[in-house]
């Protein structure tokens, strides 16, 4: 409760910071939108980009399939894996919340794909599992892709 209370703390100092008076909109950093967007979420907002729509398609489905089956095995990854894929999917149906847009962010999926990466040479997860990690550091690395260009 502590820890929650410090972080929560912190994060209204930045954002009182981060406020000015003369305007109601703030100025994000770069790393601040890379934390709140993802390259699924804008794909789906432009209407001329079939071609990425149909792979943030692939992705997507791919990898709820594949963590429905590692989540049934029970292994861990595969838990976070889903969450992150079913705020995707939520984010993608819905114009959500900012704390879904930051679960399903380009920051979360770098971050779930470094997991997955150390968890990849473990050797304790299944042959869908280490796809399902391989896709995952796939989709950070095109979503980074895509965010900096």
């Amino acid at each position: 409760m502590l820890l929650g209370m410090v972080i929560t703390m912190i994060a209204d100092s930045y954002f009182a910071l981060r406020y000015k008076d003369t305007s109601d909109k703030i100025n994000w950093t770069c790393i601040e939108r890379f934390a709140m967007e993802s390259w699924t979420q804008n794909a789906f907002q432009q209407n001329k980009e079939i071609a990425l729509q149909i792979v943030c398609a692939i992705f997507i489905f791919t990898q709820l399939f594949l963590n429905l089956h590692g989540a049934q095995n029970k292994e861990v990854i595969c838990f976070l894996f889903l969450g992150f894929y079913i705020a995707r999917i939520v984010s993608f149906l819905l114009e959500t919340v900012l704390a879904i847009k930051i679960a399903q962010s380009n920051m979360t999926c770098v971050c779930l794909a470094i997991v997955g990466g150390v968890t990849i040479f473990s050797g304790v997860n299944s042959y869908m599992t280490n796809i399902a990690i391989v896709i995952m550091i796939l989709d950070a690395v095109l979503g980074s892709t895509i965010f900096v260009q």
